[in-house]
């Protein structure tokens, strides 16, 4: 009886501390539908609700990073590659600072990198897309 209070307390209290870490919500998961459909007002409204009710959400930043990413990559433009890397390591300090102890971290931080990469390439940047 005792093992099941303590690992039933223990159970509650893992999913608390992890609450603010890097969630796919309701908002988040909308972003990214509209985000993949190209409408990027959209998800971006989703975004601003969901920093709101939950402003320690990393995943937010992620689908941010990802919606960036896709903006930069069809457009070609100047601008829209520079705020996606202006704002990659914002947004990896904050995902790591908030979601230090969820198993995404690795995975989003990965895909951030990947991405930028590609750009690069695309630009032909090819030294700096590897390194």
């Amino acid at each position: 009886m005792k093992r099941l209070v303590v690992s039933m307390l223990l159970s509650i209290i893992c999913q608390w501390a992890g609450a603010s870490g890097f969630e796919i919500t309701g908002n988040c998961e909308l972003a990214y539908r509209s985000m993949m459909q190209l409408n990027f007002a959209t998800a971006e409204n989703f975004l601003s609700k969901e920093k709101v009710v939950n402003p320690d959400n990393a995943a937010v930043h992620y689908i941010e990073h990802y919606k960036d990413f896709l903006k930069a990559f069809i457009t070609e433009e100047d601008h829209d590659y520079f705020q996606l890397k202006n704002n990659l390591e914002k947004r990896i300090g904050f995902i790591e600072k908030v979601a230090i102890t969820s198993p995404w971290v690795n995975m989003a931080k990965g895909e951030m990198l990947m991405q930028l990469a590609i750009l690069k390439l695309k630009r032909k940047e090819y030294l700096s897309a590897g390194y």
